[in-house]
């Protein structure tokens, strides 16, 4: 079973993948995005006495997008193993969803992450650590607006300054503001800062 601290962990964890999920524009229950701990611990009743965080799996489905989804998976284990893949793999082609996050308490093995590079050659597969979902980086005081621009808007941006993607600033895949959106190589960033001196500044970044 799970300790209070552990449940605690992973009501914050959940809270942040709500939050996340909407700001990439999937949809999600405002009930659900505001539950509280104890609203949490009546939801998940075998995460309490089993300690089994299977049940905290959840699909979600885009705004906008009536094809796209993305399947959220919480591995039973502090850590997935490389039949889990197979098992996440199989729910995923089931229903045709290409993308998918895997949230896993403890770093993983080097044959683990082999078997998930292995699995992102035909599916659009995320990690992330509990740790990392904890608190949502995008509240933080010094982390500024970031918006994805669509395709139509970068080329729009690019034909307005007349250059290149390659003259554009640079975010990194790696970047933790960067990876909660889920941004992809080559999708451009703007990035919107407010200050009492300067005012409004508006900076661009490609995502590399």
């Amino acid at each position: 079973m799970c300790d209070q601290e552990e449940l605690r962990k992973l009501w914050l964890c959940q809270k942040t993948i709500y939050q996340m999920m909407k700001d990439r524009g999937y949809t999600v229950s405002e009930t659900d995005a505001e539950m509280s701990i104890e609203e949490f611990k009546k939801a998940y009743p075998s995460l309490v006495t089993t300690g089994s965080k299977h049940a905290l799996s959840m699909l979600f489905q885009h705004s906008s997008e009536t094809k796209r989804q993305l399947f959220v998976f919480f591995p039973d284990s502090a850590y997935f193993k490389a039949k889990d893949i197979k098992l996440y793999i199989s729910t995923l082609g089931k229903q045709n969803i290409y993308n998918g996050i895997i949230v896993c308490k403890d770093t993983l093995k080097a044959h683990s992450l082999k078997a998930l590079d292995e699995a992102r050659k035909d599916y659009d597969l995320e990690l992330f650590y509990i740790r990392e979902l904890l608190f949502n980086i995008t509240k933080h005081k010094d982390v500024p607006r970031h918006t994805l621009l669509t395709e139509e808007e970068k080329q729009h941006l690019l034909k307005e300054r007349k250059v290149g993607e390659n003259k554009l600033r640079k975010i990194l895949t790696s970047d933790v503001v960067n990876r909660y959106y889920g941004g992809k190589r080559g999708q451009v960033f703007r990035i919107t800062r407010q200050s009492e001196t300067a005012g409004i500044s508006i900076d661009y970044r490609l995502v590399e």
